[in-house]
């Protein structure tokens, strides 16, 4: 009777954990791909491609960044490209993919608990703020934050078989976790921490099996993607200095975030360059306090130690070590790396509160925190509903990060509000341009002027679209003038000259672009159609024809030929 009776408690709190997330993030399914989702999926060329398995495994992401940043993620893309086979490009099957995925988190989270010898109402409450947390926002409105999630559910699913009974799916589900993504390098630290904590020996020949795959595994994604994770850390001794004074700040600032989640925004940022004499003083003062309740009060020092070192374990990949710099002295501090490392936390404080509250004054507690975090993340939820409100709010707490003035100017733009755009665009050129002349090495002067060179491109496309074409000559010259190769810069060039009816500087600089790209379709049909203002059908002809040579269905080119050849014959 207590076994069946155990079973209906676990079947109710798991159904309240699925109902209270869904209740929450419901309204995220109808949001559109914002920002990284038209990256990794709206402009991904192999999106509809299932016949390409062996290409996935053998080559590096095509969405990555370089260096240290670049993407060697397999299972991801599989997952991609599984899910635009079954909804196209209708983002609400995305949406709904990510809630699923987070809600199986959550109960796998419950059940690893009880598997760690965790009271039921322990692991219930610690899986239920996992769900409804704020900064969990970002993993889940948003289509890309399935990486954050598919890599803890593998992850969890590797520890969940560990403690289990070791056995071939261990390795399975490590090694898909690491394919999935590069955060699941910790994984062999969390199997050394779990038999710890449970007190098992004898399992040195597990840890000395995930070392060497972990090596393995590292050496493919340096092979695949030319990534040296050592090498990028050890580039600028300076720097790395300058980033490893900085995490005391940055776990305040995380630890504040799981605690007050408040000012919660896309993009977060740490500036390296940033006081850290409060920092450091601030994460000791409160290391002393912890450790004098820990004495005072006997408090279960075993689990409050497993809890910190769950969540200094997951952090370290994204922990300033690892170069992940957005801009200059910003270093990316995003949310969404709280996903999984967030779990030490919070059984920490449900140690806490279940050390100083009653049982019925904890399950207040509880409703009080879901009540509040869920508000919060429903709230939150809505800055995902288009890339206006979200780059709005990004820029309300990051004002000098230039990208981000660029990010926010490009949405204003595809929202038609043109002059709010172009202020934007200004600010990011002032930013970056400083950041320019701050630069002491020819990499970084490159990293910038690349920047700058897209700022003026995007600007005089946006000048283009208002038909402020002089401005437009003189921004596509500005961008021009950092990289003379762009072909859609010459072409957006040239095409402002054909507006003013300026054909032959229109001529030339599509010349110049042909020279650079002469197999480009849509340079060849806009040449012609230069020609065919000025009178000459037959250099028109010539091109028209060369366009369809080059794309024998390039509509625009067949469509003018056709017209022309109907004008013709009329004559």
């Amino acid at each position: 009777m207590a076994r069946g009776q155990e079973k209906s408690n676990i079947f109710l709190l798991s159904a309240s954990l699925v109902f209270i997330t869904f209740l929450v993030f419901l309204s995220a399914i109808n949001h559109p791909f914002v920002h990284d989702d038209v990256v990794f999926i709206v402009q991904n060329p192999h999106i509809a491609h299932l016949d390409q398995w062996f290409n996935i495994f053998t080559h590096a992401s095509l969405a990555g960044g370089g260096g240290s940043n670049a993407y060697y993620r397999p299972v991801l893309e599989i997952v991609y490209r599984l899910e635009y086979a079954l909804f196209g490009f209708h983002a609400a099957g995305f949406h709904a993919v990510n809630l699923l995925i987070h809600v199986i988190n959550g109960l796998l989270i419950f059940t690893l608990l009880r598997r760690f010898h965790f009271a039921q109402w322990t692991a219930y409450a610690v899986s239920l703020i996992f769900l409804i947390h704020p900064v969990q926002t970002e993993a889940v409105a948003c289509v890309a934050g399935i990486s954050n999630e598919l890599c803890a559910l593998f992850m969890i699913l590797t520890l969940r078989c560990y403690v289990q009974a070791p056995s071939i799916w261990v390795i399975i589900f490590f090694i898909i976790a690491f394919l999935t993504k590069e955060q699941a390098v910790v994984l062999p630290l969390l199997l050394i921490l779990t038999d710890i904590y449970l007190k098992r020996i004898k399992m040195y020949q597990w840890w000395l099996l995930f070392g060497l795959m972990t090596i393995a595994l590292l050496w493919l994604r340096t092979h695949l993607t030319g990534a040296h994770i050592v090498q990028d850390i050890m580039q600028s001794p300076g720097e790395l200095r300058l980033r490893l004074l900085a995490i005391p700040r940055t776990l305040l600032m995380y630890l504040r975030l799981l605690v007050w989640p408040t000012h919660l925004h896309y993009y977060r940022n740490t500036d390296i360059l940033a006081s850290n004499g409060l920092g450091f003083a601030l994460l000791a003062g409160l290391a002393a306090f912890g450790g004098w309740m820990v004495t005072q009060y006997q408090i279960n020092r075993r689990v409050i130690l497993f809890g910190l070192a769950w969540f200094l374990i997951c952090l370290m990949p994204v922990l300033n070590i690892v170069p992940l710099v957005n801009e200059y002295s910003y270093i990316m501090s995003a949310e969404h790396f709280l996903y999984l490392p967030m779990i030490g936390i919070l059984i920490v404080a449900a140690v806490g509160v279940e050390r100083f509250l009653t049982k019925r004054y904890q399950v207040i507690a509880l409703v009080v925190c879901t009540l509040v975090f869920g508000w919060i993340s429903v709230q939150q939820n809505r800055y995902w509903s288009s890339e206006v409100a979200l780059f709005e709010r990004m820029s309300q707490y990051e004002p000098n990060f230039g990208r981000g003035q660029l990010l926010l100017a490009r949405a204003y733009d595809n929202a038609g509000q043109s002059i709010l755009a172009q202020k934007h665009y200004q600010r990011a050129l002032d930013i970056m341009k400083a950041y320019r002349a701050k630069s002491v090495n020819a990499n970084a002067t490159r990293f910038y002027d690349g920047f700058i060179k897209d700022i003026y491109f995007y600007q005089a496309q946006s000048f283009k679209a208002q038909g402020r074409f002089n401005e437009a000559i003189n921004a596509y010259q500005a961008s021009l003038a950092l990289d003379a190769r762009s072909v859609i810069a010459l072409e957006g060039l040239a095409l402002s000259y054909l507006s003013l009816q300026q054909y032959e500087e229109a001529i030339t600089t599509f010349n110049q672009a042909l020279v650079i790209d002469p197999q480009n379709a849509s340079l060849l049909n806009n040449l012609a159609i230069v020609y065919l203002k000025q009178g000459d059908n037959n250099q028109a002809e010539q091109f028209f024809k060369m366009a369809l040579g080059v794309d024998p269905v390039y509509m625009p080119a067949r469509r003018s030929l056709d017209e022309m050849m109907k004008v013709n014959n009329l004559r």
